[in-house]
């Protein structure tokens, strides 16, 4: 998932970024209200949970590339630098943002409290862009005329990235659901993901 993908990623560039985890009750993605979802455990609800989980794997396989896509920081001129960072913390924020708007329109999952455990995800995903746009402001603030403030203010913001690591897979508090997790681990895309 996520967290694997960009922490191989960032970690050969210095800087070491995984994403987060993160609803209330609404109608199920069966169209079902969420009072009236299939019992946890039956075959429809299995089906149908795993129909769910690879449209949320498909919506996070199409951020992947965007993740581990290294910002150029070999160069000898600040100014470089820091653009190719600017650029490099765009490319994340917007990808986390487009994550969450991908994750709320699939919609809660067949399962009982899946709309709560939805919008737990997509919070810790908005708290992650929110910590990324944090950064780039920091890195905006950059002056290349001043190596020593340069060099401190860039080390702020690889801390501030840094921050982000150990963050949980995504999808784990979603797999805290014996059905959903039956499912992620079913789900074709999921199974792309995860390199299988």
């Amino acid at each position: 998932m996520i967290p694997r993908l960009v922490i191989g990623a960032v970690a050969a560039c210095g800087l070491a970024l995984a994403a987060g985890c993160g609803g209330s009750e609404e109608p199920a993605a069966s169209g079902q209200p969420a009072g009236q979802q299939a019992p946890t455990g039956s075959a429809e609800a299995g089906s149908e949970a795993s129909a769910w989980a690879d449209q949320v794997c498909t919506a996070i396989q199409a951020q992947a590339s965007k993740m581990t896509t290294l910002p150029a920081l070999n160069s000898n001129q600040p100014q470089e630098v820091r653009q190719a960072m600017l650029t490099y913390l765009d490319t994340l924020s917007g990808a986390f943002a487009d994550l969450s708007s991908r994750i709320e329109a699939v919609g809660p999952p067949p399962v009982t409290g899946g709309g709560e455990l939805v919008e737990e995800t997509i919070g810790t995903l908005r708290e992650t862009k929110q910590t990324l746009d944090n950064a780039r402001s920091k890195a905006e603030g950059a002056s290349p005329g001043d190596p020593a403030a340069f060099q401190s203010t860039m080390t702020e913001v690889g801390k501030k990235i840094q921050e982000l690591q150990g963050m949980d897979d995504p999808t784990k508090n979603l797999k805290q659901n014996p059905v959903l997790q039956s499912a992620f681990a079913e789900a074709p895309a999921c199974k792309r993901l995860e390199g299988e």
